[in-house]
């Protein structure tokens, strides 16, 4: 095992580059480098043209709030005071690592020591945990407390040691602070807690030590809320009503979708083999505790998102719905695990091996390929991202204004070194670019929220183009306080702006920044890139033409957030079914750079107001 979790470390390795490079990642990071920095969680702007990362929210006394909760933050922030932001992009991946050890500390205590390595080889070749090793949410940290808060449970469940519970509630208590659906997760702990103690009564105040070892991380988090949304129980979604995204009209469209992806693209061979395991062991008295845990930590959390607005195959491809049920999929491996060497027990002893062999080799072979394939096209935006950030650090001050467009400013913004703006402030903000469409139910999610969006559409409006234009600049220099302000982007962008005050002769070049050769097939199929590969030319979405009143913004979302001619789509695909338009020539799209720019231009912005405003 420690030969598996060496070579896995090295591969991880081979691929990382010390940036984020998704808006999910700025949503996590962001708030954990604005915490280092500043000891809060929240912002006000400084500036009309500032840029404020897609997945923050503002509240009613008009701060900006990430909507994701602050557990994950912390680390982040903890790492970033004491070794830097690089560090920080390596707390997934080392996560990554321990939750392969826990898996098979964890199989081994339940099914034996073999048994644990298979169950540990098994998670290492699944896509979906790989890419999440790498990618900066919260989906892997979620994993990895679960399975490390299992282990300290099962330990506790047959020894009844005081330190086990109690490290048991420290861990799991944890994962709401991280993401707060995942609370569901109790519901396992408490099965087993139940049937426990239901067998050893006397051991009810070990359980009391783990209930008080779950409120430590949680109270802070509720006294957090209640400051921050005026409830313990309100939380940043209901800034969104997202809380309303579920259904049971979302249920009947995706409950097969998920069954296929998770016998596919998500556990795949060892799908049926743990709901086989999980059967058993329930069945079993001797580990029906056991049994019922595994059935009530998977089951409820997978029906929860079954019912989700977020359909399988949309935004991403079933990899995109996968993420949410990932902390599972440890589950599926433990039971199979299990089941397998419960059934070969009696056989002798290369039999097994055989069972075994034969059933990592199957899933070796499904996991290896698609991994292989995949990662040099996930890690291309984060390794292009790493090589500008270096070398901004060596031409562009600290504190200087930087004007670019989201592919790249979220991760500026993590990275606080300097002062980010937004170039999509020149484009007139069109409307949400996701929400429900006009004569949808009041209260329908509204992922990007409302308000923000109508913000975001009164800056400068009814000034006509060439009054904005000229506010902008005026902000920019404001904002700037005599200090340097440069644009970062590409070729094609610098040209757009050539009629602005922020383009043509007004920029002084720096520099030429030449990125990595994207992966072969990343150029010649774009097609499959994943979300990415789904923003196709100007006005057109990941089949064809564009919905009603699409039409190219100067920038739209592939170059840093702009709004969607048509609305998106309801109904059971959700309110998350838009299409996105990308002009020719953008830097990328709402999951990182594009393959086809090769080259960043760093320019120094020279304009200086004539007048007052």
């Amino acid at each position: 095992m420690a030969l598996i979790l060496a070579c896995y470390g090295g591969f991880l390795a081979h691929h990382f580059a010390p940036a984020i490079s998704s808006p999910d990642a700025n949503g996590y990071w962001a708030q954990g480098s604005l915490l280092a920095t500043t000891g809060r969680t929240w912002f006000v702007p400084d500036s009309d043209v500032q840029y404020i990362g897609m997945h923050w929210l503002v509240a009613e006394d008009g701060r900006y709030y990430s909507r994701y909760p602050p557990g994950l933050a912390v680390p982040i922030a903890l790492v970033y005071r004491a070794f830097g932001y690089p560090a920080t992009v390596l707390i997934n991946p080392v996560l990554s690592v321990l939750g392969l050890l826990g898996l098979f500390l964890l199989t081994r205590r339940l099914a034996g020591a073999w048994w644990g390595v298979l169950a540990g080889v098994a998670l290492a070749v699944t896509p979906d945990y790989v890419r999440h090793s790498l990618q900066n949410d919260s989906h892997m940290a979620v994993t990895v407390l679960l399975v490390w808060g299992l282990w300290c449970l099962l330990r506790w469940h047959q020894e009844g040691r005081w330190g086990d519970i109690l490290g048991a509630g420290l861990v799991l208590g944890t994962i709401p602070t991280v993401r707060y659906p995942e609370a569901l997760y109790a519901l396992g702990v408490g099965g087993l807690l139940g049937l426990h103690l239901w067998r050893a009564p006397r051991r009810w105040r070990q359980a009391l030590v783990g209930l008080a070892g779950a409120l430590v991380p949680l109270v802070p988090l509720m006294v957090r809320n209640q400051l921050a949304f005026g409830a313990f129980w309100r939380t940043a979604y209901s800034l969104t009503n997202e809380q309303t995204g579920f259904g049971w009209d979302y249920f009947q469209a995706h409950a097969v979708a998920y069954v296929r992806a998770l016998n596919a693209d998500g556990v795949g061979l060892f799908f049926g083999l743990g709901l086989a395991g999980m059967a058993l062991l329930c069945c079993r008295r001797q580990d029906r505790p056991w049994g019922v845990c595994l059935v009530l930590t998977v089951v409820p959390v997978t029906l929860l998102y079954m019912a989700y607005y977020w359909a399988p195959g949309r935004l991403g491809g079933d990899a995109a719905a996968m993420r949410f049920v990932l902390p599972t999929f440890p589950c599926y491996y433990l039971a199979a695990a299990w089941v397998l060497r419960l059934l070969t027990e009696s056989a002798p002893r290369h039999t097994a091996m055989a069972v075994g062999l034969v059933a990592g080799a199957v899933h070796l072979t499904w996991g290896a390929f698609t991994i292989a394939a995949e990662m040099p096209r996930q890690c291309y935006s984060s390794k292009a991202l790493a090589v500008l950030t270096r070398e901004m650090e060596a031409r562009v001050p600290v504190g200087a204004v930087v004007i670019s467009n989201q592919a790249i400013l979220q991760h500026l913004d993590f990275v606080r070194r300097w002062r980010c703006a937004d170039v999509t402030v020149l484009q007139p903000r069109l409307g949400m670019r996701f929400g429900p469409r006009p004569g949808s139910e009041p209260g329908a999610p509204a992922p990007m929220q409302a308000e923000k969006r109508r913000i975001e559409a009164g800056k400068y409006e009814g000034q006509g183009s060439f009054g904005r234009e000229r506010a902008i600049a005026y902000d920019l220099r404001a904002w700037a306080a005599g200090g340097p302000v440069f644009f970062i982007g590409s070729e094609a962008e610098m040209q757009r702006l050539a009629p602005s005050y922020l383009g043509g002769r007004y920029l002084e070049e720096v520099a030429r920044v030449a990125l990595p050769a994207a992966p072969a097939d990343e150029r010649a199929a774009p097609s499959r890139r994943g979300l990415a590969g789904r923003l196709g030319p100007a006005g057109t979405g990941p089949d064809g033409p564009p919905g009603p009143g699409a039409g190219p913004p100067a920038f739209g979302p592939g170059a840093g957030g702009g709004s969607p001619g048509g609305p998106p789509g309801a109904g059971p695909g959700g309110p998350m079914g838009a299409r996105f338009p990308r002009p020719p020539g953008a830097l990328g799209g709402l999951m990182g750079l594009s393959a086809e720019v090769r080259e960043i231009v760093i320019a120094r912005w020279t304009w200086q107001p004539a007048g007052p405003r």
